[in-house]
């Protein structure tokens, strides 16, 4: 035989303490947000904005000799380093990895306009 559950009626102070703890916890998340968030991503740009900015004013401009050793430098030096390099790897795409010492797949570039992504 099958108990029937009592109807009761719910707490309302659990209620009221969950509610007010989640809106603490979101006016904290809304400081961090317009704080360090903030901040981070701002540094973050910066740090892409110099690699696209040495892509194309530095090494763009270089010679197919100097660029050819830039090339072997970034890879000898990410390889030490334990970050992976493909033969086919863009240059921005280097100067990210180089950066940020990783090889993950979030660094990529949008071919058709040079950009960091």
């Amino acid at each position: 035989m099958k108990k029937s559950k009592k109807a009761t009626q719910p707490d309302t102070q659990v209620v009221q303490s969950i509610t007010t703890q989640l809106d603490e916890l979101c006016a904290t998340r809304d400081e961090w947000q317009r704080g360090e968030y903030t901040r981070s991503n701002e540094t973050l740009y910066s740090l892409l904005a110099g690699c696209l900015t040495l892509y194309q004013e530095d090494y763009l401009n270089a010679s197919e000799d100097t660029k050819t050793q830039i090339r072997l430098d970034l890879t000898a030096k990410l390889t030490q380093e334990g970050v992976r390099v493909q033969s086919n790897s863009q240059m921005p795409t280097m100067l990210i990895r180089y950066v940020f010492r990783t090889d993950r797949k979030r660094t990529k570039v949008d071919p058709e306009f040079e950009t960091l992504i």
